[in-house]
């Protein structure tokens, strides 16, 4: 029996997202005899490819820049006794990810007397690349909030439920490159803010006291 091969790939790199089964090249065969043609790969991250009967390779698992930049793979074909091995040298390429972002708020309501330079949220967040990152806060109420250097909202202006009922802002990080936007939404709760004192002219009436006269005044 005669065994010969030529390998065939669309590409040495390879992008970081790029999706389970897309197709990266085959193996194509030239034989004479009986035996079974069959395949095999092998080398450190070969779990994350596959080659089927035909000779075709494929990508079995998504591949992580941050992980794994290069694979050195070796593709056996087998034909009875004989053997043919190819070396496949791949490069995985970047792609920069969002970072991925968690604002974990304090609670959903806020009473509107509540106190200024507190911490009403807290912000984490995982950059793949590692890159730095910046915090911001926009839309509506963004002038009543700060970010301070732990990653924590403040509270920088007091409430007031009577103009407006709800606090509105949006937490951006940006990566150099992404931008991801969480809108976040706290109700204000309505305080009782009236407040009034009685000073009486004197705590006794007599009951000759006319009536509709003044005993005393409400502040």
């Amino acid at each position: 029996a005669q065994l010969s091969t030529e390998t065939f790939f669309l590409s040495s790199d390879i992008a970081e997202k790029t999706s389970p089964g897309a197709s990266l090249g085959r193996i194509e065969a030239e034989y004479t005899g009986a035996s079974d043609l069959r395949f095999a790969i092998a080398g450190p991250g070969s779990e994350n490819f596959q080659i089927d009967e035909t000779g075709n390779i494929t990508l079995e698992k998504e591949l992580d820049y941050e992980k794994e930049r290069t694979y050195n793979l070796f593709i056996f074909t087998f034909l009875g006794e004989k053997s043919i091995t190819n070396k496949l040298d791949l490069n995985v390429i970047d792609v920069d990810e969002e970072p991925l972002v968690d604002v974990d708020i304090m609670t959903t309501s806020l009473n509107e007397d509540f106190e200024t330079s507190k911490k009403i949220a807290e912000i984490e967040v995982l950059d793949p690349e590692n890159n730095g990152i910046q915090i911001s806060v926009t839309g509506i109420d963004s002038d009543k909030v700060s970010v301070s250097n732990s990653n924590e909202i403040i509270l920088n202006k007091s409430l007031d439920f009577e103009q407006k009922e709800d606090l509105e802002f949006i937490v951006e990080v940006f990566d150099g490159k992404n931008t991801v936007k969480t809108p976040v939404r706290i109700q204000i709760n309505n305080v009782n803010d009236l407040s009034a004192s009685i000073d009486l002219d004197n705590s006794t009436l007599h009951e000759g006291k006319a009536v509709e006269s003044t005993i005393g005044t409400i502040n």
